[in-house]
Formats: C-alpha cells, sequence, structure tokens
C-alpha cells in the first residue's frame, strides 16, 4: 500500500469515522499528513499511549521478570499531566511493568475512556477480574484486551502461568458475555507464545478460546528474559530459553500451522501470526529452506542486556532500511515515575514528564533523530532488530481496514 493510496482513501478535509481493529475511531488528518510527508516536528500528540499504571505484579509467570514484586501506582499528578492530552488518543494502554487489573484507578480509566472517546486497552491474565471489574469495563467507550493464556490445557497453564485455568476462562467468559451487546468497539483476543512445553496444546486452546467467546488468538515467539536464558524453575518446572525455543519447536509449529488454521476456521476464530509469522513463508514444500534459517537469538540477548545496562543498543552494527509509524502515531511508554520512553519495543529515552511537558517530550531532540532516520527509509540503532510497527499492526490496523473497504 503506497502513501498516496493512504492518503486518498484514509485522509479527507475533515476526520473520518473508521473502522480499526474492530473497534470505531475517528481518524486524524493532520497526524496522518505529517506521517505520510515525514514531517520531523509534529503538530499533535501522540494517538497511542502506553501507561504503566501499576508497577509489580502479584503472579510468578513462568518467563517473566516482574513475578511477585512490590505494587505501586502511577500518581495522580502524573495522570494530571496527561489528562489535558485525552483529546488526541485513540488508545490508552494501561500495562507496563505490572498487571494492570491491580490499579486503583480503573474507575478513573473506564470514565476518562467515555469522556474523551478513547479505548481502554491492557494486556493482562485475566485472574483478576470479577462481576464488578468486568461491569465497570463493560461501560468504556471501547474496550482491547489481550489475554495471556500461553496454554490449552490446565496442566500446562499451571506450569507456566501457575494459576487455575477453567476458573481464569470462566472469568473470561464473564466479562465477554457483559461486552455482547457493546457493538465492535469491544475487542478482545488470546494470546499464546509458542515454545516447546505447550506447542502440542495449541489445538486445545483453539477450542478453549472459541468456548471462552473470544473470536481472535495470537503467536508469538518467547522473549529471551532474563529469567529464563539460564533457567527458571517454579512449581517444580524448569523453563530454559535454548531448550523451549529453537529450530525443532518452530518447524512443528509451521508443518502444523494447516492443522491450526482449519480448525480455527471451523470455530470462528481470526489467527493472527504475531513475532511467529517472521517464519510465515515456510511450509512443508520449502521446509529445506528454513533449515538454514539463522534465528539470531545471540544478538537479541546482547541488546536486552545493553538495554538494561546502559539503555542503548548496538545491533545490528549495519541498520536495515525500514519504516514505522510509531515516531508519529505513537506508542509512547509512560513509566510510572514519569520517564518517557519511545516505544514497547525500545528503552531509547525521551524525557521526564515531572520536567517537561507532554508537547516538549513529543518533539525533543532525541525523537526527532528517530523520525530524521525513518523519513531517510532506515532503522535508528534504537530499534536494534525491531521490523517496526506499520499501520497494519495492531491496535492501528488502517491496512485491514483499506482491505475491507476493497481498495
Amino acid at each position: 500500500m503506497t502513501d498516496e493510496l493512504i492518503r486518498k482513501n484514509l485522509i479527507d478535509d475533515k476526520p473520518m469515522n473508521m473502522d480499526m481493529n474492530m473497534n470505531t475511531h475517528v481518524m486524524d488528518k493532520t497526524l496522518f499528513d505529517e506521517y505520510i510527508e515525514r514531517k520531523i516536528h509534529v503538530s499533535k500528540t501522540p494517538a497511542l499511549i502506553y501507561l504503566e499504571s501499576v508497577k509489580g505484579c502479584p503472579f510468578d509467570c513462568l518467563m517473566c521478570s516482574l513475578g511477585q514484586t512490590p505494587i505501586s501506582h502511577v500518581p495522580q499528578a502524573l495522570l494530571d499531566k496527561l489528562e489535558p492530552h485525552y483529546d488526541d488518543l485513540e488508545y490508552l494502554s494501561i500495562h507496563g511493568d505490572g498487571e494492570p487489573l491491580v490499579t486503583k484507578h480503573l474507575d478513573y480509566f473506564s470514565e476518562k475512556s467515555n469522556k474523551h472517546k478513547f479505548t481502554l486497552h491492557m494486556n493482562t491474565t485475566g485472574e483478576l477480574l470479577t462481576q464488578q471489574k468486568s461491569a465497570k469495563l463493560a461501560t468504556c467507550h471501547g474496550l482491547l484486551i489481550r489475554f495471556s493464556v500461553h496454554a490449552g490445557t490446565p496442566e500446562s497453564y499451571k506450569r507456566i502461568i501457575g494459576g487455575d485455568f477453567h476458573k481464569t476462562l470462566g472469568k473470561i467468559k464473564q466479562l465477554v458475555d457483559y461486552c455482547a451487546d457493546k457493538g465492535p468497539r469491544h475487542d478482545f483476543w488470546f494470546s499464546f507464545i509458542v515454545m516447546k512445553e505447550n506447542i502440542d496444546t495449541i489445538e486445545d486452546f483453539l477450542i478453549e478460546t472459541h468456548k471462552a467467546g473470544v473470536k481472535s488468538v495470537r503467536f508469538t515467539r518467547l522473549s529471551p528474559t532474563a529469567p529464563i536464558i539460564f533457567g527458571s524453575t517454579k512449581r517444580g518446572f524448569t523453563l530454559k530459553y535454548f531448550e523451549q525455543f529453537n529450530k525443532d519447536v518452530i518447524e512443528k509449529f509451521i508443518l502444523n500451522r494447516p492443522k491450526y488454521d482449519a480448525l480455527a476456521k471451523e470455530l470462528g476464530i481470526t489467527i493472527e501470526y504475531g513475532t511467529m509469522s517472521e517464519y510465515s513463508k515456510y511450509n512443508k514444500d520449502n521446509i529445506s529452506e528454513f533449515k538454514k534459517y539463522k534465528l539470531n537469538s545471540i544478538g537479541k540477548i546482547t541488546n536486552k542486556v545493553t538495554d538494561r545496562l546502559i539503555s542503548q543498543r548496538f545491533l545490528p552494527i549495519i541498520p536495515p532500511k525500514g519504516d514505522c509509524i510509531v515516531p508519529w502515531y505513537g506508542q509512547l511508554i509512560v513509566k510510572s515515575d514519569g520517564d518517557v520512553r519511545l516505544c514497547c519495543s525500545s528503552p531509547h529515552g525521551l524525557g521526564n514528564l515531572n520536567d517537561n511537558t507532554l508537547e516538549e517530550i513529543w518533539n525533543a531532540p532525541s525523537i526527532k533523530e528517530v523520525r530524521e532516520s525513518f523519513a531517510k527509509g532506515v532503522y535508528p540503532k534504537a530499534c536494534g532488530y525491531c521490523k517496526g510497527f506499520s499501520i497494519d499492526t495492531p491496535p492501528t490496523d488502517v491496512l485491514d481496514l483499506i482491505r475491507k473497504t476493497g481498495i
């Protein structure tokens, strides 16, 4: 899809109501003009912000470094600094280094979603859902939740997440039922991190997704987080990164994809392959080509180490060519202490809301350098091995809209 086609079909003399990722939004002409023209200085604040509403998590997922960490909440003073910009938002995500359903601000976020007409977005296990919370979430103007399930059987779920599989899915179904008459602005999907431990439960996972009333799933690759590089042992099970995610596991996933696709179609479930789409060009007919493919896990681990130590990335040495909408559309990470980072895939710091306004941060020299690099068609060093977020990356499925309209 060319920029000119995007302009022709998505930009008019006035904002347009459109269906994106099954959510209705007002598309802003200025935002897309500035992206298409690759403006270095932008005139509006981000349409998407990831706010760390809670830091810390009471759960103990096997592959996560945040398990059973102390809980702290984003201060109201920081929310007050963001609130003047809520009218510019299409999405406010309220997850970060913590479990969002712990937040003491759920009523606040639900009310602001309605007042300012943005979609509330979060990633959660769903274990902390209650009837009261589900009823409150159902009142949001728009609601988009990714539930981290990562298993298709109670046994595998217990080893990976540590919770009660059927009890949690029952809570999720209650929320889905609450939102059944809310229309397309309320949307849910299940996430599944592919690994050796759970790959044989994928068909069960699809069946359980259907039972919960959820219509979409997304498969992702296992990320080399610090706890699992050398092995994380919990509940009598040890998860080691290179044992759980390797070419044998990926090959098995590739060869079984037709089976997953057929079952999903039968159940009325849409499959998105997320970071597993990196292997989407391979199938049983060209699996020999995949065997030559290099996963580059060491390079990604190296960047994770330098991320943590000095908030910088050094690999790849020669930045690849590419594009990303984030520096224009937004996917700012706002930490609970006010620190602001470029996006969910980069630790690149932009400033702190306790020292600067959002407008100042959104046009700071550090992000202008990123825009300049993308304007030249090259990934900046800050992006590492990230493939970028295009306009068909949820939750900004503009290209999906174009496909639906037959363009």
